[in-house]
Parts: C-alpha cells; sequence; structure tokens
C-alpha cells in the first residue's frame, strides 16, 4: 500500500516533461491538456488537505508551533503560487485555486510565528500585480490579499505597493 501511495505522490515527476514538450501535433497537444489536468487536480486535492488543516485551531497551531514547519507550509504555498503563474490555466481555474491560496496564507498569518515565517517567504507574485487582474472582480479574495499583505508587511503596505493594491482597496 505504501508504494501506491509513494507513486501517487510523485506522478509529476512522470506528467511533467510531457507538459513541458514543444511538440506542436495535435495528439501532443492533447496530451498535455490532459497532463495539465492531472497536475490542477492534484494541486486542488494538496491544497484542500492543508485548507482543511489550517481551518481548524489545533492545525493551525500545530503548524505555527515552529519556524521551520511554517516556513515549510508557506513555500509550498509559494510554488502553488509560482505554478499558477507558469501554468497559463484558464482565468477561472486559476482564480479559483489562488483564492484557496491566499485564505491558506491568511489563515497562517494568524499565527504569530508563521506570520513572521511568511515576512521571508510570500512570493513577491503575490506582493506585486501579477494577479491583479484576476483579482478585479473576486472582491472577497482581493481584500484577504491585502489584509494578508498588511498583517505580514505592516501598515505601510499600502503606500509602499506601488501603483497595485492600493488601488484595488480604493475601487
Amino acid at each position: 500500500m505504501t508504494n501506491i501511495y509513494s507513486l501517487a505522490a510523485q506522478i509529476i515527476q512522470y506528467v511533467f516533461p510531457l507538459i513541458k514538450t514543444r511538440t506542436e501535433s495535435r495528439p501532443f497537444n492533447n496530451l498535455r491538456i490532459n497532463s495539465l489536468g492531472v497536475d490542477v487536480a492534484l494541486v486542488k486535492v494538496a491544497l484542500f488537505i492543508v485548507q482543511k488543516i489550517l481551518s481548524d485551531d489545533v492545525g493551525l497551531k500545530y503548524i505555527g508551533t515552529t519556524a521551520h514547519r511554517s516556513f515549510v507550509v508557506g513555500r509550498v504555498l509559494a510554488n502553488m503560487v509560482a505554478a499558477l503563474a507558469d501554468a497559463h490555466l484558464t482565468e477561472e481555474s486559476s482564480s479559483r485555486l489562488l483564492k484557496h491560496i491566499i485564505w491558506c496564507y491568511l489563515r497562517l498569518s494568524d499565527n504569530s510565528r508563521a506570520r513572521e515565517a511568511l515576512r521571508t517567504c510570500l512570493p513577491d507574485m503575490l506582493r506585486d500585480i501579477t494577479f491583479s487582474s484576476g483579482l478585479r472582480e473576486d472582491l472577497a479574495t482581493r481584500s484577504w490579499l491585502v489584509h494578508l499583505l498588511i498583517k505580514v508587511q505592516g501598515p505601510r503596505f499600502a503606500f509602499q505597493a506601488g501603483g497595485g493594491y492600493e488601488q484595488m482597496m480604493v475601487n
């Protein structure tokens, strides 16, 4: 049984080369799209598990017990953000995943030790305007992100953002 779980955990290593292929033929394009769907499904499952753990106070406390745990969870979420930026998913899929990722970061920031770790591992793509077009219509997620950035970077965030999210707060 352990081997099945190990294989499932490493499936991304088998699927990733299919996505990165440069061949433009129709069969390879179909294979690339289906492989990307597998990746998205795995990310969703992992993200929902992390979200479920963080939604419980005991889970948040456990993760926040050490700076190392907080940093590791923050880095995993950062990798998901980077994958979203690189994946070129439909805006709807990307926005839904980003919403869950931002919620997880915001929940992590409720723990002082985790908030400290987030100061170093929060991805720049959340600090700049990388996802601003996708968040323009989603007021709740946009608000969560602004709240997260203020909690992590301090109250001066809105003045330092340089034309990004401080304008989103006003609009």
